[in-house]
């Protein structure tokens, strides 16, 4: 789960979104990402890693969710 977030994160950091390549399924990816990023801070913060869970959160509020 772990490693699923960080490949959305790089593929969203290093996505190039412009008039001429346009995604269409990023309302979706976004909605997935951001649905993962929940449920991964929930569990690191059950773990007692809050930390990590500070960390998953402040990725997620630094992206500009639809």
């Amino acid at each position: 789960m772990e490693a699923c977030f960080e490949g959305m994160n790089d593929a969203f950091i290093n996505g190039v979104f412009s008039a001429d390549n346009v995604d269409y399924e990023l309302d979706k990816k976004m909605n997935i990402f951001s649905n993962l990023s929940i449920l991964l801070a929930r569990i690191f913060e059950h773990k007692g890693e809050n930390n990590e869970a500070v960390r998953v959160c402040d990725t997620l509020l630094q992206k500009a969710l639809p």
